[in-house]
């Protein structure tokens, strides 16, 4: 394996982790007091859960300027990238795509008979890790550019006939951090760069949003029916006469203030757990939902537990509900003990890379377990000390 002595602009990382942080604030702000009708006790929730994510992050990401990778070329990771990058698409995606095209993407994801892997699971298993660490690859050579086409390709079509959208976002946020090719550095390139990412984004968020309800009259009289009943909404009363107000104006509108609720509904919903639930010593179940699936055992039992425990399940609670259902009244001992060991030098740091858009994202969700789950963040830091040389 060659390495390359580069380092990368981790001074960038703090810039770009604490812009997208602040803007993720700034929205649920306005979603708690100008979409829907303002309780102080939504404004304390964000208040809290939003000084705590800063906390941490900044805890996580301290120092990170002294930082240093190596960029790696190896043929190994090139052959089991495109091994799992064709596994993905042969034997995983395949069935996905043929059953949207022939039935529609409703029909597809509520189709239990599909996806239920085989021999090839694990070496899918390895797509999204790989694609996490190639933004380390050693660039100006064919297959970094080879594996980001490879990446967008899997996203899109996660995106268009799966409908799936976590794991896609979790990849897109990784890239954004880490990709010198979106440091604001780099002058027009990176605007132009930023600008492709968010378009890709928002126009898969709009599709997915659209077409997963099986609707299929006119895109705006839906979003205008989704903007004012969305059960995304739910745990807030709506501010109706902003969205006839915006909606007179522009219909576009619409979708963005669906978009701002999609990632804002977090924090009422919130709230709205802490006051229902009770099992205030863990119960770990998501623990042993990941440990059922990891050894292909039947799940049901503990998803609807999990129902039960999370009173609203399926929609985002932040990063702190479901370690609450796991850990009760400990669960910001869990990260607290992590950011410890990760201030010591040459400790965890790959963790360390993998886990900055997790807090940057832990006002919205727990993207630890609903990104690309707990067993690919375990393939991340095996594969990362493999390829990857950090060091501090």
């Amino acid at each position: 394996m060659q390495v390359t002595q580069q380092k990368i602009n981790f001074n960038a990382l703090r810039a770009k982790s604490f812009l997208l942080f602040f803007i993720i604030i700034i929205a649920q702000l306005f979603y708690i007091t100008v979409l829907t009708k303002f309780e102080f006790q939504n404004f304390a929730t964000l208040a809290i859960v939003g000084f705590v994510s800063w906390f941490l992050l900044n805890c996580l990401i301290k120092g990170s300027d002294e930082w240093s990778v190596q960029r790696f070329r190896s043929r190994w990771f090139t052959l089991l990238f495109f091994a799992s990058a064709t596994s993905t698409l042969l034997f995983s995606r395949s069935e996905y795509i043929s059953s949207t095209i022939l039935n529609g993407l409703a029909a597809t994801r509520s189709d239990q008979s599909i996806g239920g892997g085989g021999w090839y699971s694990f070496l899918n298993s390895l797509f999204y890790p790989l694609a996490l660490l190639s933004v380390f690859y050693k660039k100006d050579c064919w297959e970094s550019g080879l594996f980001f086409i490879l990446t967008l390709t899997v996203c899109i079509i996660d995106v268009v006939f799966l409908g799936t959208r976590n794991s896609v976002f979790f990849v897109i946020i990784f890239w954004f951090l880490f990709s010198e090719n979106f440091d604001f550095k780099n002058g027009v390139k990176g605007y132009i760069s930023l600008l492709f990412i968010s378009v890709v984004f928002l126009t898969g968020f709009e599709y997915t949003t659209r077409v997963r309800s099986g609707f299929e009259g006119d895109p705006l009289d839906y979003w205008l029916e989704k903007a004012v009943e969305s059960q995304v909404m739910a745990a807030s009363e709506l501010n109706t006469s902003t969205y006839e107000s915006f909606g007179a104006v522009s219909s576009a509108f619409l979708p963005l203030f669906y978009l701002v609720a999609y990632v804002s509904h977090s924090i009422p919903e919130f709230l709205t757990f802490i006051r229902n639930f009770d099992n205030w010593f863990g119960t770990l179940a998501h623990l042993h939902l990941y440990y059922l699936a990891f050894t292909f055992q039947n799940t049901a039992l503990v998803d609807e537990y999990l129902a039960i425990l999370k009173f609203r399940p399926g929609y985002y609670q932040t990063f702190y509900a479901s370690m609450i259902v796991d850990f009760g009244v400990f669960a910001l001992l869990v990260p607290a003990f992590a950011i410890v060991a990760f201030l010591k030098k040459n400790t965890f740091l790959i963790a360390k890379i993998y886990l900055v858009p997790v807090f940057v994202l832990s006002t919205i969700e727990n993207y630890l377990y609903t990104g690309l789950t707990p067993l690919r963040f375990l393939i991340f830091i095996v594969l990362g000390h493999f390829f990857l040389k950090v060091r501090k």
